[in-house]
């Protein structure tokens, strides 16, 4: 996986009007002093609990071209802050031609 597959999905996924979060990999690979230390499978995205349903439905259609898209609508290791409250505390960052959200 690469980040074209990152972008893609990210893109995917406001193109059917969800905004979506991208979670582990990536997102913190940048932190690395060498990001290929930090082995990409899939795609961690969350998104609010409302658009799930049409989520789930683009990452599996997704899923069937590229990495897998791991799916979030909550996030267990996050108990004490809700999903709003991630978002709200989020930041966009250059991706390629896109920004994506972390």
């Amino acid at each position: 996986m690469n980040v074209r597959h990152v972008a893609a999905a990210i893109t995917a996924m406001r193109d059917a009007g969800i905004d979506a979060m991208l979670l582990k990999g990536w997102s913190v690979a940048t932190y690395y002093a060498d990001p290929s230390l930090r082995p990409l499978g899939d795609i961690d995205l969350l998104v609010r609990p409302s658009d799930g349903d049409r989520a789930r439905r683009r990452a599996e259609a997704l899923s069937l071209r590229r990495p897998p898209i791991d799916l979030h609508t909550s996030l267990l290791d996050l108990t004490d802050r809700t999903v709003a409250e991630l978002f709200e505390r989020s930041r966009m960052i250059p991706l390629g031609d896109i920004a994506v959200r972390v």
